[in-house]
């Protein structure tokens, strides 16, 4: 039961500023046998047709060594050209980014990209936007992969923000 409210406690932390900063003593300790906790839609929330780019991921906790996958929705627009996904930890810069082309309006509107053997850490996951007259459209979200014996502070960049 306990492990369940512990589950339950980082679930909340993460999908609620308010909640973070309520919980300000508590830290939780994360163990190998926490598979997943969190798994979101394949929908990015909140996109809306007038949104130029929107991302979400499908698990934003899960344990080491992870694969996540990004789904990114890119509005058609004839200036896009470049669309780069990226990873990084907040703690050691470990991380990565992919790169794609795209061909204005042309181009697909859902572009999913696997993350594959992401180590324990807290992460920030950007999709960055490049149009042909030099704008650049960002957005982003955060992402916790749990290690054997990792401990999370909810007081951390990643959680209250």
């Amino acid at each position: 039961m306990n492990r369940y409210l512990t589950h339950a406690m980082i679930l909340i932390a993460v999908t609620s500023t308010s909640c973070a900063t309520a919980l300000s003593e508590m830290r939780v300790n994360a163990t190998s046998s926490v598979t997943v906790l969190a798994r979101g839609n394949h929908i990015p929330h909140g996109a809306r047709e007038d949104e130029p780019l929107a991302i979400n991921l499908s698990h934003h906790v899960a344990s080491e060594p992870a694969q996540v996958t990004a789904h990114v929705r890119v509005e058609p627009d004839t200036r896009s050209r470049f669309l780069t996904i990226e990873w990084w930890a907040f703690d050691d810069l470990v991380g990565g980014s992919h790169p794609i082309s795209l061909e204005g309006d042309r181009s697909a509107i859902h572009h999913y990209y696997p993350i594959k053997r992401i180590e324990a850490g807290e992460y920030v996951v950007t999709a960055l936007l490049t149009r042909a007259d030099g704008t650049q459209v960002k957005r982003q979200t955060k992402m916790i992969v749990a290690g054997e014996g990792t401990t999370f502070d909810v007081n951390s960049p990643l959680i209250a923000n």
